[in-house]
């Protein structure tokens, strides 16, 4: 059985560990989820109407296991997956609608332009531009890494997944497991993926157009314990300009 909406007392237990949350609603409350420091597990299933969650995500700096499962109407996380930093296991199941790669270029390009509109704005207010202060916090925000203690990833059935976002980079040292299976559009594996020296397994199920090693058949494969010379083969050789 689903909620109409969610209980809004829940957000008032700051000891919370471990949220279920199956519900009707379309949003999120706004507020409420970043008092939640203490959570170590959240799993959203079954929100059929969900489109969006909310940048308070950000500062679940606790959380541990994040599963994102039959949302089909989800379509935007509004919040970087790098500020989990204690994140060990990500699985995004059944969300048909939600575009990981398109929304990270989109944060990448506001990101950009906010810094450039920066200065102006600030001359325009008349307050004093320091050009040093905007470089330090550039330099904060680079420094800024999480992921770098998740070990599980599991991506299924993501039609609209052309290519792993990028900020999964910052996982290579520490990756265990990677699981995708049917994501029809998923084109490539990313060029860091034989830096992942700690990686146990690699399934790939139902992927028809990402390259796979001899002997494989229909985008399905299975290699246990890959040596950096096999997760090398699974990348595309950039081609020779002329």
């Amino acid at each position: 059985m689903q909620l109409e909406e969610l209980p809004k007392g829940t957000w008032k237990i700051a000891t919370l560990r471990h949220l279920e949350i199956t519900s009707k609603q379309e949003f999120l409350p706004k507020k409420g989820i970043e008092s939640l420091t203490s959570l170590r597990s959240l799993s959203i299933h079954n929100c059929y109407r969900l489109s969006t969650l909310v940048r308070g995500m950000q500062h679940l700096i606790a959380l541990q296991k994040l599963c994102l499962i039959d949302c089909p109407n989800l379509t935007s996380l509004e919040f970087s997956l790098n500020s989990l930093i204690s994140l060990e296991s990500l699985e995004i199941r059944n969300c048909s609608g939600l575009d990981l790669s398109g929304q990270l270029k989109k944060k990448e390009e506001d990101s950009l332009e906010g810094r450039r509109r920066l200065p102006s704005l600030l001359n325009i207010v008349g307050l004093n531009y320091k050009k040093e202060q905007i470089e330090d916090e550039e330099k904060k925000e680079e420094g800024h890494q999480g992921l770098q203690k998740l070990r599980s990833l599991t991506f299924v059935q993501l039609p609209k997944l052309i290519e792993l976002p990028n900020e999964l980079k910052n996982a290579a040292s520490s990756l265990q497991y990677l699981s995708i299976s049917y994501c029809d559009r998923l084109s490539s594996l990313p060029d860091w993926l034989p830096q992942c020296m700690a990686l146990k397994r690699l399934e790939i199920e139902g992927c028809p157009i990402l390259p796979s090693p001899p002997g494989s058949q229909n985008g399905s494969y299975t290699i246990i314990s890959p040596s950096q010379d096999e997760l090398k083969e699974l990348i595309p050789k950039p081609r020779n300009k002329e």
